[in-house]
């Protein structure tokens, strides 16, 4: 079962109070005789995809075992 997610309003996401959703104006915005607002598109949280194709191969990697990766106190 797939449950839908509550909007908040503009001003109850600022003063972090809980909101009803209400339409057009939620109970908080009412009482302080506020305009509501509700964003169209909410913000996500966490990090972003990433774009296809920008995990690399692994081959193309060197690894520490890679002579040629060795550093000053692989030299003689």
């Amino acid at each position: 079962i797939q449950t839908r997610r509550r909007m908040t309003c503009v001003m109850c996401v600022g003063r972090k109070l809980r909101c009803d959703g209400g339409r057009p104006r939620c109970s908080n915005c009412e009482t302080r005789s506020l305009a509501c607002q509700y964003q169209e598109h909410p913000r996500r949280r966490g990090p972003g995809k990433a774009p296809k194709g920008s995990r690399g191969k692994k081959a193309g990697r060197k690894s520490a075992a890679d002579p040629d990766m060795a550093g000053p106190s692989g030299a003689p």
